[in-house]
């Protein structure tokens, strides 16, 4: 989006994907955090995210993902194609839950 006097500077963004490492998403997500940019949610249209599911600033859902009620997903993390994530999973910071991986109620991933 872009606003007023800023116009002509993008006001969010999606930090790409494009390395496997946690710690490198999470750098270029603070560099643009401290250039007053906001992340956004890339939600595949093809994933199933429930209306009582909470999702942090710039996560990513991919194809054939579903969180159910009260999971949590925080900031910078990455739910991979075909993920399953119970009622009342917390998924921390910048963590990765892998293509398929199938979590059962109440469990927490650590951040990255």
């Amino acid at each position: 989006r872009r606003h007023g006097a800023n116009a002509e500077r993008p006001t969010d963004v999606i930090v790409p994907r494009h390395s496997d490492r946690h710690a490198d998403r999470q750098a270029a997500a603070d560099r643009c955090a401290s250039a007053g940019l906001r992340l956004v949610n890339a939600v595949s249209r093809f994933a199933m995210v429930s209306p009582a599911a909470q999702l942090g600033e710039g996560v990513a859902v991919l194809a054939g993902a579903v969180l159910n009620a009260s999971a949590s997903v925080a900031d910078g993390a990455i739910v991979n194609t075909r993920a399953s994530i119970d009622h009342d999973v917390r998924v921390g910071p910048f963590a990765h839950v892998a293509v398929g991986a199938s979590l059962a109620g109440g469990v927490t991933v650590g951040p990255r």
